[in-house]
């Protein structure tokens, strides 16, 4: 019985470990993809309270270009987690006045506009 139960938390042991390399392995990867879902909720937040169609247009394709060159790998995605920490502390009183919107908008310009 004591032979079997090691075998098993040997086997649970190896299971584990090759989890955490696995994600150790891919973490640059995982990061994008949560912060890539993160831009995604940004993006909805800034172009709902946008009035201009001519500062949506240019807004969305900031956006557009951030999710490329993040997927890329062109931009480091502790920047974008700046750009991502600076919205939530922007709704901590659950809404967007008018000021943290052009704040993200002009951090979002920085972002794409850097080369």
């Amino acid at each position: 019985m004591r032979r079997i139960l090691l075998i098993i938390a040997g086997g649970v042991g190896i299971l584990v470990l090759a989890g955490a390399v696995l994600l150790y392995v891919n973490r640059e990867r995982i990061a994008r993809f949560g912060i890539d879902r993160t831009l995604n909720t940004v993006e909805s937040q800034v172009t709902m309270h946008l009035t201009s169609p001519a500062t949506l247009d240019s807004v969305k394709a900031d956006f557009s270009t951030l999710h490329r060159r993040l997927q890329e790998g062109s931009i480091a995605a502790a920047e974008v987690r700046d750009l991502a920490g600076l919205y939530y502390t922007s709704t901590r009183d659950d809404r967007l006045d008018s000021t943290e919107i052009r704040t993200l908008i002009d951090r979002l310009h920085t972002l794409t506009r850097r080369e």
